[in-house]
């Protein structure tokens, strides 16, 4: 069975061959060359303003490496599949703090003022039971009514590093209540979704 640390360490086992493809791309760049081009002048005869010997141990480095970074990616993508169907099946999405209610809840509205998107797989958002096209109504000490820009979300998500923050949602048109705790995990940023600004429009 898959496991994130196992994930982990072959994300570290691409990034270290992609340090030596970086490596051996500078070998041909600083010879002024690429993996196609020819190592001999018109008349046959080897370049002299190249070397030959580094140039051709770099094209083949590069090759080798290029496909395991392949393998590599294909191995990652297809363990991280796996670890998000594990999840869904044995971790509780949601830990709401009550179970779906109607939209009465603790604010003087239920206007929303913000969207979640793009929540990825074993995330602090996706734990916590967060969907993509949630609308937020409440995030933290935050709601529509003292909503202004996003300066204030990023505010409440940096001051609340590895703490419990209380979110509203609106999902298919009930709200539902859960808990967000920002951290660092193996992805990207401490929240691993994407929270964008609603617009009077697209309030419904």
């Amino acid at each position: 069975m898959a496991t994130l640390e196992e994930a982990k360490r072959l994300i570290a086992q691409r990034d270290d061959v992609d340090k030596q493809i970086a490596e051996q791309e500078q070998i041909l760049k600083d010879n002024g060359v690429d993996m196609k081009t020819p190592l001999v002048d018109g008349e046959g005869f080897p370049l002299t303003n190249v070397d030959i010997y580094s140039v051709r141990h770099a094209r083949q480095t590069l090759i080798c490496a290029r496909n395991d970074r392949q393998k590599l990616t294909d191995q990652i993508e297809a363990m991280m599949l796996e670890l998000h169907a594990n999840a869904r099946q044995n971790v509780p999405l949601a830990r709401p703090l009550a179970e779906e209610e109607p939209c009465a809840v603790h604010r003087t509205s239920n206007r929303p003022f913000a969207r979640v998107d793009n929540v990825l797989p074993l995330s602090p958002a996706e734990h916590s039971g967060l969907q993509d096209g949630d609308h937020i109504v409440q995030f933290g000490s935050l709601h529509a009514a003292n909503f202004a820009n996003m300066a204030q979300f990023t505010n409440v998500v940096q001051n609340s590093i590895g703490k419990k923050i209380r979110v509203t949602v609106l999902r298919d048109g009930r709200a539902q209540r859960m808990e967000l705790t920002p951290q660092q995990w193996s992805g990207r940023g401490v929240l691993g979704c994407s929270v964008l600004p609603l617009t009077s429009s697209q309030i419904v």
